[in-house]
């Protein structure tokens, strides 16, 4: 089942310490009923197997993704609404206002060197402890919160990869391992963007040596970086971060996403004519939205892009 309308998260423009949540100290059932809005006799119902309340599919990545339904689904909102206001630090580029990958990406210009990483199986390897002992030893709820926040946030005792909670826990689980990192690359004086799982170290130098002490590092922490999707660019490349690359000192789309428009831009004017007019809607916003992200990286779009926007516009009345 699916659930029927997406929710937002509500941070309210609030960032705050984490000793300033509400969720913190919390040790009362009945204050995380009202924090949740659930009455408490269903909040107790929680406390089982939720596996069952999770919608799960594969999708075009061949991705395992787990989303919640129903009363989890509101639950996941809310308690993600609350871990978004908690503050994170600069190096942190995913998920929070005035953050995105493209300042990821843009953080690192004018770099020498880039070496860029993910982490293997991130959300399998945050295991429902791992969740317990995170609102256990940070947010400082009591043993029995800790364990039953843990279970609500949990999937096969493990982060769900499709829950709004998700990409707020993900970090702040592990936000003592990617502070070491941080760490170690201000002791180096390298620059370093962690986005989700995707991990960026940028200087004058950085070599191998640097990737391996950043290794052990998540290894200590019970997880494990993957070698077949790190990279490692000199100066003399175009580096590829969070899907932008920097050439010539400024972010622009790869030459995958150039080939993809045109191929599109292309198809679009030979056959725009003979396609019903919802397709056509569709692809008219999928060009708006692909304008507009060329415009973050002030891109210049190729002309067919432009000619393909102004013959969908005809053709809708726009």
């Amino acid at each position: 089942m699916k659930k029927k309308r997406k929710l937002k998260v509500r941070h309210f423009n609030k960032q705050y310490p984490i000793h300033q949540s509400p969720l913190y100290r919390l040790s009362s059932l009945k204050k995380l009923s009202v924090l949740l809005a659930m009455p408490l006799k269903d909040i107790r119902k929680l406390n089982g197997n939720n596996d069952s309340r999770y919608n799960v599919f594969t999708n075009k990545d061949d991705r395992e993704i787990q989303e919640p339904f129903n009363e989890i689904y509101v639950i996941h909102n809310k308690l993600a609404s609350l871990l978004s206001r908690i503050d994170t630090p600069t190096y942190l580029h995913s998920f929070k206002k005035q953050y995105s990958h493209i300042t990821n990406s843009k953080t690192h210009l004018g770099s020498e060197q880039v070496i860029t990483f993910d982490i293997k199986a991130f959300y399998q390897n945050i295991t429902q402890d791992k969740i317990r002992m995170f609102f256990k030893n940070d947010l400082k709820c009591s043993p029995d919160i800790a364990f039953l926040l843990s279970k609500i946030c949990s999937y096969d005792n493990h982060l769900p990869t499709g829950s709004q909670v998700s990409i707020y826990l993900n970090f702040l689980v592990n936000r003592t391992m990617f502070d070491e990192m941080h760490s170690l690359a201000e002791t180096l004086k390298i620059c370093l963007t962690v986005y989700a799982d995707d991990v960026t170290i940028s200087g004058e130098k950085v070599d191998m040596g640097m990737l391996n002490t950043m290794s052990k590092i998540v290894e200590r922490h019970g997880h494990t970086i993957n070698k077949q999707k790190t990279r490692k660019y000199s100066n003399n490349q175009v580096p590829v971060i969070t899907g932008i690359a920097l050439c010539n000192g400024k972010t622009q789309p790869t030459n995958e996403k150039f080939k993809e428009l045109r191929q599109k831009s292309n198809f679009l004017l030979r056959v725009s004519n003979d396609l019903d007019l919802d397709f056509l809607k569709k692809e008219s916003m999928s060009l708006d939205g692909t304008l507009n992200y060329f415009s973050q990286l002030s891109s210049e779009v190729p002309k067919s892009t432009l000619e393909a926007r102004d013959r969908l516009a005809k053709l809708l009345g726009i």
